[in-house]
């Protein structure tokens, strides 16, 4: 596991995508000691002697000077290279509301290093992307402003963006069903549209109460 900031290599070492998370229970501070739990987190109860020391240890990460840690890398072919960041903070330091605009600032700095080291794209992952806290990441691109020039992401936008795609498969395999009115068609995006037009009133043709049959609505 590194520490701190990455230092800027040459052209093939600068990673292409970062994941930026955060710890999670006050027990993986032992991460930073015993790496083997990385692979084997099961044996973590042979450290439960260990304790009572992990809350305070999770205490004091709050006033840490680092805004991230570099704490895994990852090669793939064709030179994709990605790296997981992990702020200085555990779960339970977001429920803290005098230190939420530490963990923004964090945030930002983080997300801002990450574009620096050459990254093309930031992940969002876990709390970092809390609605209350950073807006799913929207906060992110306010606040840098244009400084920031690479898109950040999180798993909600993948499972939308899949979640679309599927659903627009299934329509363009049922359409037969085209001619069924759905009262609810006039909320949905354009790409479902294009499948089951809507009218100018906003509802197909037919009873705009009537229920679609079709298992998307």
């Amino acid at each position: 596991m590194k520490h701190g900031k990455k230092k800027p290599g040459g052209h093939h070492s600068r990673p292409k995508f970062i994941f930026l998370a955060h710890w999670v229970e006050p027990w993986t501070w032992l991460l930073r000691f015993v790496p083997d739990l990385h692979d084997h987190p099961e044996k973590a109860g042979r450290y439960s002697w260990m304790a009572p020391a992990y809350l305070p240890a999770s205490a004091a990460s709050l006033f840490s000077w680092r805004n991230y840690e570099v704490v895994d890398r990852f090669d793939f072919a064709h030179g994709l290279r990605g790296e997981t960041w992990l702020l200085p903070n555990y779960a339970w330091h977001f429920a803290l509301p005098r230190h939420r605009d530490r963990i923004r600032e964090r945030i930002l700095n983080a997300a801002l290093d990450a574009q620096a080291s050459g990254a093309k794209v930031l992940g969002l992952g876990a709390l970092t992307k809390d609605e209350t806290l950073t807006r799913g990441g929207s906060w992110i691109v306010e606040k840098a402003g244009s400084r920031l020039k690479i898109p950040i992401v999180h798993g909600d936008t993948l499972t939308a963006h899949v979640v679309v795609l599927q659903a627009i498969e299934i329509l363009a395999r049922h359409k037969h069903l085209q001619h069924k009115p759905c009262g609810f068609r006039k909320f949905w995006p354009v790409e479902f549209q294009k499948f089951w037009p809507v009218g100018k009133s906003g509802v197909s043709d037919g009873d705009p109460h009537r229920p679609c049959p079709a298992p998307m609505c």
